[in-house]
């Protein structure tokens, strides 16, 4: 957990309960947290923090986690992404290979997990 503290991190989900699962413990973790809670505005926190990691539902509103990562990569190749889906659809899981993603993680995620 140390290691994060120095991280910023960009948490996109659109379930209430799960963010106030999550957001506490990513908020506690981390150097910084920013929540979005659908893809448009993620891209915008993306753009003006440049956080060193996003983690992010695939299925979220106005532009989708697949499209979210496609925007994200067309200007940073580098930057961590892990996703977390319900889904375990083998279209996805090659599409956040090709996406170059971190990791993926099939919810429901532990805390351990996510560490």
């Amino acid at each position: 957990m140390k290691t994060l503290k120095n991280l910023t991190i960009l948490y996109v989900e659109d379930e209430e309960p799960i963010i106030d699962k999550y957001a506490y413990f990513l908020e506690d973790c981390s150097k910084a947290l920013y929540v979005a809670r659908d893809g448009i505005e993620a891209l915008a926190l993306y753009h003006e923090h440049k956080p060193h990691l996003i983690v992010m539902d695939l299925l979220i509103p106005k532009l989708n986690g697949i499209g979210l990562a496609k925007e994200i990569r067309k200007i940073d190749e580098d930057v961590f992404i892990i996703a977390l889906t319900a889904h375990s659809d083998r279209e996805i899981l090659l599409e956040i290979v090709e996406l170059n993603f971190s990791s993926y993680l099939i919810k429901p995620v532990g805390r351990s997990d996510l560490m």
